[in-house]
């Protein structure tokens, strides 16, 4: 249950702290008073979209924060350990929601980052909301299924056929890609020449690098090997001009100066050159010049170019492309196979995911009578007298699977004795809708132990016995769960166990917002005001004490 909301600048409200308690709580309050501003706050907690209008002007920010009692919400407790919260030992958890003038917000539990999907998640295991426009969603397929099965408790069986149905599909969609594939025969063809083509290519991993390497070394043999005998023959020569012989001379020259450092460079000089031209000597001995192994590489790799070339790749990429286009050959000739192993696989899905639609289909059935007759025995207190209310469950055991089972499911309702049960959408007018949803709800709160229950006026359009009667059902639910119900009819208010008002003025410019508690003297005086008087008149609080008494006997 939520007890405690503390809301600051928020839309008119500077400050405000909300004690919530259990049991069935009303609030009240003139039009514009103010009373949207704490179920928006609420909202927002849970994870509603934020606005930049939601923070008071004049002010940065605004802050939520909404703190529950999960005593008696195991699945909530649950959720907590699961979304990775850890345990809470108080049993109480706070949400806050900062919300900043530019419209972004920061949202924690106890602190710790939650994100809004969370929040969402949450809310779900918390509390129920029923807007004045929400009743609308009866009229919806979705819906009508969603609550059946709330009533039927078929979690169970709804999430096997769910996870059966997934799984069908996803083979009927691997089947479809295949079957596309294997459609393409054209490529088929294009990528078996395009195979037979590089194997009799015969390429092997290395050797496009390997004949790069022999081509260098062959098509540079006698360019190198002219340009070591001409060094050669600049270091050493029969007709005296080469250095080797210049050096000698410059030695005998300079021998008889007897300068001994010289004589040692010179020296040196001479064995170094010596060297160089035994080094010259021998390369030239190994340089083999081969024209036909030279141009048996040039044919090869013109050949291994050619081929890349007309396969959009590089000559050194050559190789892994085609392995990568035998795979896919070999992927695309085995399609046929792969094709019959998946039919086997998809039929046998199928026959699971009926089983399952199956026992489902006889669950809701089973509960779709029950829940019939208990929603017409709530409907007619409430002004809906001759309405008789049904729910049909058709199996249609020919539609190929989808999810939430093969169950075409339509609420129906009869109003009127002469009038043919026929389907919400075509019968039911908006204040009947909103009878249908709280009888619902009346069956539904069975299962919200802990939880909250939040009305915002779905008592509009109807008033003297009904409203009396709609108070006395919502005092009923407020048996086994938080209830929350803003309202502008006294004949509801008068059922509360709790009455806040909310009140609002404007001083100097500014609006104050007042939310009270209110003691028993002045909730009658609230009654007395609702109901068009004064909250001083006698007849207005006499009347206001009636519906009190009236209340309390019921």
């Amino acid at each position: 249950m939520l007890t405690t909301l503390y809301v600051k600048n928020f839309i008119i409200v500077d400050e405000a702290t909300i004690h919530l308690k259990n049991g069935f709580s009303v609030i009240t309050g003139e039009t514009g008073s103010g009373k949207s501003v704490i179920l928006s706050a609420i909202r927002l907690a849970f994870g509603a979209k934020a606005e930049s209008h939601f923070v008071k002007p004049k002010t940065d920010s605004a802050e939520i924060k909404l703190s529950i009692n999960l005593s008696k919400l195991v699945a909530a407790k649950q959720w907590l350990v699961e979304e990775g919260f850890g345990l809470v030992s108080s049993d109480i958890i706070t949400l806050s929601r900062l919300l900043s003038s530019a419209g972004r917000s920061k949202c924690t539990l106890n602190g710790q980052p939650i994100t809004l999907n969370q929040m969402k998640g949450l809310s779900s295991l918390v509390l129920q909301m029923h807007g004045q426009h929400q009743h609308q969603a009866l009229l919806k397929t979705d819906e009508q299924i969603r609550l059946l099965d709330a009533l039927a408790q078929t979690q169970d069986v709804l999430c096997k056929t769910n996870e059966a149905y997934e799984l069908w599909l996803k083979l009927c969609k691997e089947k479809e890609a295949l079957e596309k594939k294997s459609g393409q025969s054209g490529e088929i063809a294009l990528l078996r020449y395009q195979v037979q083509e590089l194997n009799a290519l015969n390429l092997s991993e290395e050797e496009w690098e390997q004949l790069s390497q022999q081509h260098k070394r062959l098509a540079n043999a006698t360019s190198h090997q002219q340009a070591c005998e001409k060094a050669l023959s600049l270091l050493e020569s029969d007709d005296g001009l080469a250095v080797l012989n210049a050096l000698h001379l410059v030695d005998s020259t300079v021998s008889p100066l007897e300068l001994p450092n010289l004589s040692s460079l010179i020296d040196s000089a001479k064995i170094n050159l010596s060297e160089a031209i035994d080094t010259l000597k021998d390369q030239i001995d190994h340089f083999e010049s081969d024209p036909e192994a030279l141009h048996e590489v040039e044919s090869r790799l013109s050949q291994i170019y050619e081929v890349a070339r007309k396969h959009h790749v590089s000559p050194a990429a050559l190789y892994e492309h085609s392995l990568e286009l035998s795979k896919s050959l070999s992927q695309l000739e085995n399609l046929s196979h792969t094709l019959a192993g998946i039919d086997d696989e998809i039929t046998k899905s199928e026959e699971s995911y009926r089983i399952h639609a199956k026992k489902l289909s006889q669950k809701r059935q089973e509960t779709a009578l029950s829940v019939s007759k208990q929603i017409t025995q709530r409907l007619q207190p409430l002004g809906m007298s001759a309405a008789e209310f049904s729910i049909s469950v058709n199996f249609e055991t020919n539609n190929k699977p989808h999810l939430n089972g093969l169950d075409k499911i339509l609420f129906c309702i009869q109003t009127n004795p002469e009038q043919p049960l026929l389907p919400l959408a075509k019968i039911a007018s908006g204040g009947e809708l909103s009878r249908v949803a709280l009888a619902i709800e009346a069956l539904t709160a069975e299962h919200l132990n802990g939880a909250t229950l939040i009305f915002d006026e779905v008592d509009v359009g109807i008033g003297g016995q009904t409203g009396i009667t709609v108070g006395s059902t919502i005092k009923t639910l407020a048996q086994n769960c938080q209830v929350l119900c803003v309202t502008h009819l006294p004949q509801v208010a008068a059922f509360a166990d709790h009455h806040y008002r909310i009140s609002k003025h404007i001083q100097e410019q500014k609006t104050q917002f007042k939310i009270e508690l209110l003691d028993q003297n002045e909730s009658i005086e609230a009654l007395a005001l609702m109901l068009g008087g004064r909250a001083d008149n006698k007849q207005a609080k006499a009347h206001a004490k009636t519906l009190l008494e009236q209340a309390s006997l019921v």
